[in-house]
């Protein structure tokens, strides 16, 4: 990977840790969780999926990993970082389902951890966007 696609990533992921820590939401994240998942980290990845309408948390998180999977051997991976953003009436347990989903597709073994943060602009069509920032 060039050093430039490495900075971008390591910015956009960077601003998705952000957001986890400083924006409203139902699960924000300390640093401390963030730095113990990403410090000894060689290589740092992200991937995105968005979905509307029904099944919307579990499709949104199966294409933020198969994005994921298209730039790593997934087995690679040693921790994760979700990031859900809904809108400010989204429910608890459809955020969980695509935690779950994402556990379940990840390495054994794994470290995960995930955050929640309310995007206002999703409050129209009830919208998901999962972030998923992967570390080898």
């Amino acid at each position: 990977m060039a050093d430039k696609e490495y900075e971008e990533i390591l910015k956009l992921g960077g601003v998705e840790c952000a957001e986890l820590l400083e924006k409203p939401g139902f699960i924000n994240l300390v640093y401390e969780d963030i730095y113990a998942l990403l410090k000894d980290a060689k290589a740092v990845f992200k991937a995105s999926g968005r979905a509307s309408g029904a099944d919307k948390a579990e499709i949104a998180a199966k294409d933020a990993f198969r994005n994921l999977s298209s730039q790593i051997n997934t087995e690679d991976i040693k921790s994760i970082i979700i990031s859900m953003k809904t809108g400010s009436d989204f429910p608890l347990f459809e955020m969980n389902k695509a935690a779950e989903s994402i556990a379940n597709s990840s390495p054994k073994g794994c470290a995960l951890i995930w955050g929640h943060v309310i995007d206002e602009d999703l409050d129209t069509d009830g919208g998901m966007i999962v972030t998923i920032i992967a570390a080898a």
